[in-house]
């Protein structure tokens, strides 16, 4: 059992070691209660939440600013009154535009009437089919200078064809077959 006492001298250290009671009464004075560090805790939240409302009303105002000044380079594109007055003085009223018009009926009674256009327009479209008939032309090129079946030339790349209705060709055929008979 000697072995598990102290000896006096580890006694007297470890007591000297020991905090004095009056010095852990002032320390635990000084020591905040829960109530208190509730409080606090709030204070300091509120505090947070203030500087974070301030960041969002910056960013606000400065949104506000940057729409302000798009609003005042778009009034400034925008024309005053002035100006659109002047421009409605130079506007056509109708006065003008009966002195024109009576210049010009004379003119406008004078023109060609609706029925003598068509009339005109058929006979037209009969001359140029009339025409057309005389300008039928196809040209076909033999480039390779090899015949079919000795004699035959084949009939290679189609120059001109204006009238692809009438003149069939195929590529490499020997010959174009001509739908309109008396050519």
């Amino acid at each position: 059992m000697d072995k598990y006492k102290a000896s006096v001298d580890a006694t007297n250290d470890a007591l000297s070691l020991k905090a004095d009671a009056e010095l852990v009464e002032k320390v635990l004075e000084n020591k905040l209660d829960k109530s208190e560090i509730s409080v606090i805790t709030n204070d300091i939240n509120k505090l947070k939440e203030i500087i974070m409302n301030k960041n969002d009303f910056d960013t606000h105002v400065k949104y506000v600013k940057h729409a302000l000044e798009e609003i005042s380079k778009d009034m400034a594109l925008k024309s005053n009154i002035k100006d659109v007055c002047k421009l409605l003085d130079l506007k056509a009223n109708t006065k003008y535009v009966e002195n024109v018009l009576n210049t010009y009926r004379e003119d406008i009674n004078a023109r060609v009437k609706l029925t003598s256009y068509e009339d005109d327009k058929s006979k037209e479209g009969y001359i140029i089919d009339m025409l057309l008939q005389e300008n039928c032309l196809g040209r076909w090129v033999w480039k390779s200078g090899e015949l079919k079946t000795n004699y035959s030339i084949p009939w290679e790349i189609q120059a001109s064809n204006t009238n692809p209705d009438n003149f069939l060709w195929e590529k490499d055929k020997t010959s174009v077959l001509v739908v309109q008979p008396g050519l």
